[in-house]
């Protein structure tokens, strides 16, 4: 929580930010109790597994509704859009070019090379 302090985090985004990190860490822990009892009769790794297992099933349905409580949810925007979708927001074009062996721009730094105006 303090390490999201000097980035002027709301209440609200530390809240849900930490709630899914501790989801995480939660099944950490376990998966490190499972591998260090190695002296035990049980075999505690398949019980800790199921543990785990739950642990983030149930968590992770819950996240949703931890944003939606925390208000970390707009309503008008579509939260399907996923990350190549962003860059036709952005003034970015890619092109391809094939070079044959004689090009100019072989053997360069990408530094180096001058792009035609257009």
């Amino acid at each position: 929580m303090s390490l999201l302090l000097p980035f002027k985090a709301g209440l609200n985004q530390i809240f849900l930010i930490s709630r899914a990190g501790f989801r995480g860490a939660l099944s950490i822990v376990f998966a490190i109790t499972a591998a260090l009892n190695t002296v035990s009769e049980y075999d505690i790794f398949h019980s800790v597994f199921f543990i785990v297992l739950l642990s983030i099933l149930v968590q992770g349905s819950l996240l949703s509704f931890a944003a939606k409580k925390s208000n970390m949810i707009d309503d008008n925007y579509d939260v399907m859009k996923t990350f190549s979708d962003y860059s036709s927001n952005l003034p970015i074009e890619f092109i391809q070019l094939t070079l044959d062996k004689r090009s100019a721009w072989c053997n360069k730094a990408i530094s180096d090379l001058t792009m035609p105006p257009d």
